[in-house]
């Protein structure tokens, strides 16, 4: 590619800057430029450029709403001038009139999640007129676009696009052994150890799973230890519940309540033998990227949106709500054969999560979008 291209990202929650920034940093390389402006606090990442009238403004409860009225399309409309490309994450509402005048030639949709399914049945019906000057419409999870793409009729403009995972490459360069991961993080060597869910939250179904461990064999209770990773998405009683009912299991239980950081997190993803995830819905998260990634034995619930990741060959089991007991009974005694047959589950979900994978795809996207613009 001859030319930097360069792209505004407009985004409105601080819980998807992080990602972003990853996003901005990876694709340098393929000289894509990202700029991010974010449309409810008017943060910017151009530090030459500081709207901190605006952001104090929009600060304050009373007159953000004026704030939004007066100045936020008329700054989005002079940035989007200096840009090759406008991607919005997350399409809510704010941006209906925007679109609806077609206020820049090249425009990319992201969608994340409750922004195409936690929307009036009036809005989702508008979906399709509402992206009509759209040239790209993706989603974040393959669920995602098998739901959502019956509401568009330009299919060809549908796609599936995810972030890469930043954790595979601090897991692969800390050098550390499954053995060393567990001795660190003082769980026993000598029993398997069965991590549940990754937060503390009700979707987990915590209460589920626990209820049917505890009709285990003896002998099988006595080979286990539960991890219960409980960090954050619950609150205090909540993560007390989920202990006091651990405890009646009569299986040793390690849990950790307090926020762990990045090198912790991913010597708990190593020390994994085996993961439960039974939750209610799953958009394909991080935290099962990473068990995967570290060919821990999955166990996952035959109703999360899983069949792609078997397709590109991905080993899991994929369980009934009430056969956990089951499927423990038959893979503990054979836990270094299951783990085997799960060997290339690194290599696999690399190809699929990992950044270097990852902004190729987005790389590929803008460059589509520059080169169309370009022969109309």
């Amino acid at each position: 590619m001859a030319e930097t291209v360069n792209v505004l990202i407009l985004y409105q929650f601080k819980e998807h800057e992080n990602l972003l920034r990853q996003l901005k940093v990876n694709l340098k390389r393929f000289d894509i430029e990202l700029a991010l402006f974010n449309t409810r606090n008017f943060k910017f990442s151009d530090d030459k450029t500081n709207y901190w009238f605006l952001q104090i403004l929009a600060g304050i409860p009373k007159i953000r709403t004026i704030a939004y009225k007066l100045f936020r399309n008329r700054l989005i409309r002079k940035l989007a001038n200096d840009y090759d490309i406008i991607d919005i994450h997350f399409f809510s509402s704010i941006y209906d009139s925007l679109l609806a005048e077609n206020f820049h030639p090249n425009i990319k949709i992201s969608f994340w999640g409750s922004d195409a399914y936690r929307i009036s049945k009036t809005r989702k019906e508008k979906l399709n007129e509402l992206t009509t000057n759209s040239k790209l419409i993706r989603f974040n999870t393959v669920e995602m676009l098998l739901k959502m793409e019956d509401v568009f009729e330009h299919k060809a403009k549908l796609g599936f696009q995810i972030f890469g995972n930043e954790y595979f490459r601090t897991i692969s360069s800390i050098n550390t052994t499954k053995i060393q991961a567990k001795e660190q993080l003082k769980i026993p060597l000598e029993k398997t150890s069965v991590i549940i869910g990754y937060n503390a939250s009700q979707g987990q179904q915590h209460e589920r799973i626990l209820n049917q461990l505890t009709n285990l064999p003896d002998d099988l209770k006595n080979k286990l230890v539960l991890v219960l990773p409980l960090t954050y998405g619950g609150d205090l009683p909540r993560k007390k519940e989920i202990i006091e009912i651990a405890k009646k299991t009569a299986i040793e239980t390690i849990y950790f309540t307090n926020s762990l950081t990045e090198l912790e997190l991913c010597k708990l993803r190593l020390c994994s033998d085996i993961a439960i995830n039974l939750q209610i819905s799953d958009a394909f998260s991080a935290s099962l990227q990473e068990h995967f990634y570290t060919n821990t034995l999955m166990i996952l619930g035959n109703w999360l949106p899983y069949d792609w990741l078997a397709k590109k060959g991905l080993k899991f089991y994929a369980i009934d709500k009430d056969q956990l007991n089951e499927c423990l009974l038959k893979v503990v005694d054979n836990i270094e054969l299951e783990q085997m047959r799960c060997s290339a589950n690194k290599q696999i979900i690399s190809s699929i999560s990992s950044w270097e994978y990852v902004c190729s795809d987005w790389r590929d996207d803008y460059i589509q979008m520059i080169q169309a613009h370009s022969s109309e």
